[in-house]
């Protein structure tokens, strides 16, 4: 239901992993209007200690996004990095406990936080970036949604309209 899945590479030279044929399906939920979740599983064994970036592309993005050309042919790229060393024993990646899915009002200020949890208790910061398409790669002509070719004012009417991002919290806002 929502397409053929991308391509799990886990960066240390073994063969790209088509997650829809060749990992277990976990959950594939509907969440309505146009919103989803897929979860996979599948085990990998890392064949040394070593630093590897492990990177997920699919084909496309949704279509219609405004502050990028052409969202629809322009491929979804993530990517984290993985340190294997023994001497730095376990060490769990931070999970993003709120979901993405939110609803803004125009004209009103719109808040996000992702909900950020270490496991760890380790300190996690926060920065904005532009999206990727594939390894190194910028999505072209990305624009932030604050770009004054949007136009609009801030919810009190000021200018310039405001797109941050707190880097201790993590609380996004968007005043336009």
């Amino acid at each position: 239901i929502f397409g053929k899945g991308g391509e799990l590479d886990f960066g240390d030279g073994s063969p790209t992993v088509n997650l829809r044929s060749e990992a277990l399906l976990v959950l594939e939920q509907d969440l309505g209007n146009m919103v989803g979740i897929v979860q996979f599983q599948i085990d990998h064994t890392y064949p040394a200690n070593g630093v590897y970036t492990l990177s997920y592309l699919e084909a496309n993005r949704n279509a219609g996004i405004l502050n990028m050309n052409n969202s629809v042919e322009t491929t979804f790229y993530i990517e984290t990095l993985l340190i294997i060393d023994p001497f730095l024993g376990c060490n769990n990646t931070p999970v993003l406990l709120i979901p993405p899915v939110d609803d803004a009002c125009v004209g009103a200020i719109f808040f996000h936080n992702p909900g950020a949890w270490d496991a760890d208790g380790d300190s996690i910061s926060y920065k904005i970036t532009i999206p990727k398409r594939d390894k190194g790669t910028d999505v072209s002509s990305y624009r932030f949604p604050n770009d004054e070719t949007f136009g609009g004012t801030t919810e009190d009417g000021d200018l310039p309209t405001l797109f941050e991002i707190n880097p201790i919290t993590g609380d996004i806002m968007w005043d336009a």
